[in-house]
């Protein structure tokens, strides 16, 4: 399956993985943005603003929306799930709701032919019902779809959840997500994570290329340049929520 993101709300990120004839959805916030895309011949790996359907070609025929993969219940990323259940009532919703345990395996499947699998792995901080999805395709392609857990050297703020849950989360992450894994970020948070990020971390002239240019690094990237993941950091719950604190007052 191919992958494409689509922005929506102006910084969130929606991402869709398709097939010709079937799609699956992480986080469709903007559900008719959503919706409409099933129409239209997509680009792999490219990021569209919500009016891209205005300028591609129609598709053979519309995909069918198989499931819905949500992140956490915040409404910027749930809120599109009960428009889109009428649009398309054949598809499978899973989210925090669905008993899912620390890990868990889904195989995307159609015609019987194995597509995608998705490991499900609970990831509490930012809110406690947090999953970030980590998908490996047929070519061996890794993704690992974060909600608002992780930023680009960034993560969300630990509404619901406390210093001691990200870091059991991200060691379980470690268990289970390979380096080469493509992050798939919640949101467009670049700049001002940049900014306070390199308060913290003593980036050469190739890191900061990488971060300002790269839309998504990869997972070995972020252990290596996002401050909230540095093993300094991860040794102490008091050090990382520290440093978050600094992150909520940086101006």
């Amino acid at each position: 399956m191919e992958f494409c993101a689509i922005v929506a709300n102006s910084d969130n990120y929606m991402y869709l993985f398709y097939t010709d004839e079937i799609a699956i959805v992480f986080d469709p916030c903007d559900y008719l943005a959503v919706y409409k895309a099933l129409s239209f011949k997509l680009e792999n790996g490219k990021v569209y603003q919500r009016n891209f359907f205005n300028k591609l070609e129609c598709n053979t025929k519309k995909r069918t929306l198989i499931k819905c993969f949500i992140t956490h219940h915040h409404y910027d990323h749930s809120g599109g799930n009960e428009p889109l259940k009428k649009l398309s009532p054949e598809t499978v919703f899973i989210n925090h709701n669905n008993s899912i345990d620390n890990l868990s395996k889904i195989i995307i499947e159609y015609n019987n032919q194995h597509l995608l699998t998705v490991l499900a792995i609970k990831t509490p901080c930012h809110t406690l019902d947090s999953i970030s999805y980590y998908l490996t395709n047929l070519n061996g392609e890794k993704f690992l779809v974060t909600g608002d857990f992780i930023f680009k050297v960034g993560c969300g703020k630990f509404f619901e959840g406390k210093a001691v849950d990200f870091i059991s989360s991200v060691n379980l992450l470690k268990k289970h997500v390979d380096d080469d894994t493509i992050m798939l970020y919640g949101h467009e948070y670049t700049k001002s994570n940049f900014e306070f990020a390199k308060t913290q971390c003593n980036y050469n002239e190739t890191d900061t290329k990488l971060i300002l240019e790269k839309t998504f690094l990869t997972f070995k990237d972020e252990l290596r340049l996002n401050p909230f993941l540095l093993s300094k950091t991860l040794s102490d719950p008091v050090i990382l929520q520290n440093l978050r604190d600094q992150k909520n007052n940086f101006k």
